[in-house]
């Protein structure tokens, strides 16, 4: 009666939501630590940059 492609919709269309929730859970608890990890970096180089600037290092 229906079409391989009728019957793989509500399939497809759950397995998308699902991606989407996994992806949106993913930044929610990667962002923190990226911003974290940036952060640190830009610490890092303003601490080299103000080093070098007054021949601490």
């Amino acid at each position: 009666m229906g079409s391989p492609v009728h019957s793989g919709l509500p399939f497809f269309c759950l397995h998308y939501s699902m991606t989407i929730m996994d992806f949106r859970l993913f930044l929610i608890s990667f962002l923190p630590v990226f911003r974290e990890h940036m952060f640190a970096l830009y610490a890092t180089i303003q601490v080299k940059a103000n080093g070098s600037d007054l021949n601490v290092f």
